[in-house]
């Protein structure tokens, strides 16, 4: 674990577990305290703070590791899907990994990881089963639960 903006997203998401109900003002600026604040990571914090109450830090790092698994897989599905090769694909996903290791942290991003690979997977599922496009408003929903780059969904699927 190596990243400190954790604790601001643990701390938010026991509120919320315990208030039930998300802040939408700023509850940590002594600034500014009442401001504004919308939250487009709830969902997120929610999971930390529970996956925290059930197994401490060890528990968020195995978070982690299982979002960036569930990424790589679903990139490594869209792959296959497109008719990649097992070896390059697979070559291709570890050079990518490596790319992006200093962004593998404890943070609300990495279901945009986990969001962008199912994308990958569903557009290379529709060109064989174009009906199946209905399934991106919902994984559009779940994904702005969690995280703000939810706009790349419309973006990279109008690509």
């Amino acid at each position: 674990m190596s990243e400190t903006d954790l604790f601001f997203h643990l701390k938010l998401g026991d509120i919320i577990v315990a208030t039930h109900r998300i802040p939408f003002r700023n509850l940590f600026s002594f600034t500014f305290p009442d401001y504004p604040d919308p939250d487009l990571a709830w969902a997120f914090q929610v999971l930390v703070s529970l996956a925290y109450r059930a197994g401490g830090f060890a528990a968020i790092v195995a978070l982690k590791t299982l979002l960036v698994i569930a990424a790589v897989a679903l990139v490594g599905l869209a792959c296959r899907r497109r008719g990649s090769a097992a070896l390059p694909a697979a070559l291709a996903l570890v050079v990518a990994v490596e790319a992006a290791r200093p962004r593998l942290v404890e943070r609300p991003h990495l279901v945009t990881f986990v969001g962008l690979g199912a994308l990958a997977a569903l557009v290379a599922d529709v060109e064989r089963h174009p009906r199946r496009w209905w399934w991106l408003p919902a994984l559009a929903l779940v994904w702005a639960q969690f995280h703000a780059g939810v706009f790349f969904c419309p973006l990279v699927a109008a690509l």
